[in-house]
């Protein structure tokens, strides 16, 4: 909303950057594991990368700032 500022604004950019960059590495090594593992666990490989890499880049941006 236009009420809540520009703060409001740069922190929802930043943590849907950070998502998509989360997002980023879930579809390369989807590429990789799927093949390799299978569906099931190819994808459970690639959706646990996601999920460390978004968390990290998370705590690194917002917490550690």
């Amino acid at each position: 909303m236009l009420s809540e500022g520009t703060a409001k604004a740069r922190q929802d950019t930043v943590g849907m950057v950070v998502g998509g960059v989360g997002m980023s590495a879930c579809c390369l090594l989807a590429a990789t594991a799927i093949p390799k593992l299978r569906a099931v666990w190819g994808s459970v490989v690639a959706w646990g990368a996601w999920v460390v890499v978004a968390l990290g880049l998370y705590a690194a941006v917002f917490i550690g700032a």
